[in-house]
């Protein structure tokens, strides 16, 4: 793939956080020129799946703080 869209981008870090390797999903995520309200929830989801729910109420604050409006997938993914 010659150029990663946000869908690319936000489908590897999917991948990656559903095979539990969170580390590899947040560099990745990190990597991406312009995440967006999708990509975020996902991740955030991946670390409320895994139990890592302080990391995702701390990406839900650094998405807040980055001007992103959180919609009622990113609350529910955080509760």
């Amino acid at each position: 793939m010659m150029e990663k869209d946000v869908l690319a981008w936000t489908t590897m870090v999917s991948g990656y956080a559903n095979s539990g390797d969170l580390e590899s999903a947040r560099e990745l995520f990190a990597q991406m020129p312009e995440p967006n309200p999708v990509s975020w929830t996902v991740l955030i989801e991946a670390y409320v799946r895994n139990g890592q729910g302080h990391e995702a109420l701390k990406l839900f604050e650094e998405m807040t703080l980055r001007g992103f409006r959180p919609d009622q997938f990113v609350f529910s993914s955080s509760l």
